[in-house]
């Protein structure tokens, strides 16, 4: 489990994933847990990380899961349900 002063609580989930990072966490709250965050090869500095963004720590780098963050925005909306909705049907694969 990731410590952190109240602002998000990630865990280390299997293999290289991060998960149970809370929709609308921001760059910042995971700057301060020690990790640097990168979309593709670009770093972010500023906004909300998003489910598929990469953590790197001085220990590891993990893709990040945004609990509900299906399209990777960082928020969970009415996107995300729909997709959702369309993988349980088998309309959409995930990947």
């Amino acid at each position: 489990m990731l410590e952190h002063t109240g602002v998000i609580v990630c865990k280390r989930g299997s293999g290289n994933y991060l998960t149970g990072v809370s929709p609308s966490t921001s760059v910042s709250a995971m700057n301060s847990a020690g990790y640097t965050i990168y979309s593709g090869s670009a770093k972010v500095t500023s906004g909300l990380v998003g489910t598929g963004m990469t953590a790197v720590s001085s220990s590891a780098t993990v893709t990040i899961v945004v609990t509900g963050d299906v399209s990777g925005d960082g928020k969970i909306t009415i996107t995300d349900v729909v997709q959702a909705a369309q993988v349980t049907v088998g309309q959409r694969t995930i990947g």
